[in-house]
């Protein structure tokens, strides 16, 4: 009853989707679900740790963002990093990746027409000091307001760190490359205001992310801006010259 009433509610304040979020419990996730088929609202976003991937791309899920739930899924048997869900474990678990998991989660998503919007470009900006102080110099920065540069200012992680982030981030790409592959539907998006993604900028930085995950140009390009129109039912008012 309180999945149909927030999913009425939201749709009636004229809401383009549902977003969820990791801690959504299994239930109400499925009760999510079930309310919002029928209201005709869409529900996008994380994958909640209770439901895993497969389960939220069967439920119904319309797109997955930031690639969430995908290394939960593909994870090897045999990485020493299973069932370990601090930060540093998911990252590291990118270096164990299941080929054969890989190509039938990917078979999954295809079949399902289920959406996926990586986001490539935050992991593109975790940055060390010496490169966040790089990209504060960068004429884009005027556009933003300094309380946001200033939330900017997280701790510095170890050097180590930023080596785990560059090696998952070539994973993530190879998982963007097969989805493409297999045909499934991609959009771009940059989680702004995410510490150093500049909004706007951030999406050119995207759709670069996407060539170099192995898309052409032209493809990247579609991904962001007719397959956003197709996504949402609207291509005869945007999307396409």
């Amino acid at each position: 009853d309180q999945a149909l009433r927030a999913v009425t509610v939201q749709k009636a304040m004229g809401f383009d989707a549902l977003k969820v979020y990791n801690s959504l419990g299994k239930e109400p996730y499925l009760a999510l679900l079930a309310s919002a088929k029928p209201v005709g609202i869409p529900v996008v976003g994380h994958v909640p740790t209770a439901v895993g991937l497969e389960a939220a791309i069967v439920a119904g899920q319309a797109s997955i963002e930031h690639l969430d739930g995908y290394i939960d899924a593909i994870e090897s048997d045999s990485s020493p990093y299973r069932s370990r869900a601090d930060w540093e474990s998911r990252a590291l678990a990118f270096g164990y990746i299941d080929a054969a998991k890989l190509a039938a989660i990917v078979q999954i998503t295809h079949d399902s027409g289920t959406w996926n919007c990586p986001t490539l470009v935050v992991a593109d900006k975790w940055l060390p000091k010496a490169g966040r102080d790089a990209l504060l110099k960068q004429p884009e920065i005027a556009y933003l307001p300094r309380s946001i540069v200033k939330r900017w200012d997280l701790t510095p992680r170890p050097k180590a760190d930023y080596e785990v982030l560059r090696t998952a981030q070539e994973q993530r790409r190879r998982i963007v490359f097969e989805l493409h592959r297999a045909g499934c539907a991609l959009l771009t998006g940059t989680d702004t205001p995410s510490p150093n993604v500049v909004p706007g900028f951030s999406l050119v930085e995207e759709i670069q992310d996407f060539v170099r995950a192995g898309l052409t140009p032209f493809e990247a390009i579609r991904a962001a801006t007719f397959e956003p129109a197709r996504f949402l039912g609207k291509t005869d008012e945007f999307g396409s010259i």
